[in-house]
């Protein structure tokens, strides 16, 4: 993001005159969910939110995503839990419909994906990743790379939920892996390693407005739209 995040962390950045960050509290309270927590790392000051547990990542300069997951693992081993990137934009109902599913690993993913990488790239295969389903609503590959668009079903939204018993599942598998492996390990790659070792992990369609902040572009591209979700 450039020198739109040299003071902040990007889930404080602006859409539609309000932070990511609050856009994705108000969504999760919308549900009536009010036990929240966030792993903070950079710049950390920011995110100092009224109602809200912080577990901060000390390590954030050197470690990827799994890491910071793994911050929160006193909430993941005691209670269901639904985890969200911090750069993204989604609505109550995207939340509601990872609540209502029945899977003990459920992973929300967005269905128009398409219109919304073709006003991003000019190439969405570019960006977009392998993202295939079983006839059961399994998913059974995410991550890849691409080389035609019948590989792509949806787009890994940045969304899951986990109980504790399945969390507890891939903290072994973790286990089994070199520390020097999980700091570099993003959450698509540890999902695509789960589901190519067997674990049943359920795909959510989210069919209403969901958004990725990657680049300045981005933001300027949602900016310019009314906000209509």
């Amino acid at each position: 993001m450039k020198e739109l995040t040299n003071d902040m962390p990007k889930s404080c950045l602006e859409l539609w005159g309000k932070r990511l960050i609050d856009w994705q509290l108000e969504a999760i309270r919308n549900v009536g969910i009010r036990e929240i927590a966030i792993v903070t790392g950079y710049r950390r000051e920011f995110l100092q939110l009224e109602g809200v547990t912080e577990f901060y990542n000390s390590n954030w300069s050197k470690t990827n995503m799994v890491s910071s997951l793994m911050m929160a693992k006193p909430w993941l081993e005691s209670d269901d839990c639904i985890i969200s990137y911090s750069d993204i934009f989604y609505t109550e109902r995207a939340v509601s419909a990872l609540l209502n599913d029945n899977y003990s690993f459920s992973v929300a993913y967005t269905t128009h994906f398409m219109d919304l990488w073709s006003q991003r790239f000019s190439d969405p295969l570019v960006d977009l990743e392998t993202f295939k389903l079983s006839e059961n609503n399994l998913i059974k590959e995410i991550g890849g790379i691409p080389t035609v668009t019948s590989e792509i079903e949806g787009q890994f939204a940045g969304l899951f939920k986990v109980n504790p018993k399945s969390w507890n599942k891939i903290k072994q598998f973790l286990n089994m892996q070199l520390e020097s492996y999980i700091a570099k390990l993003d959450v698509t790659s540890l999902l695509s390693l789960l589901i190519k070792n067997h674990f049943d992990i359920s795909g959510v369609p989210i069919e209403e407005t969901w958004l990725e902040v990657d680049t300045p572009l981005d933001l300027t591209l949602y900016n310019s739209w009314t906000n209509n979700h």
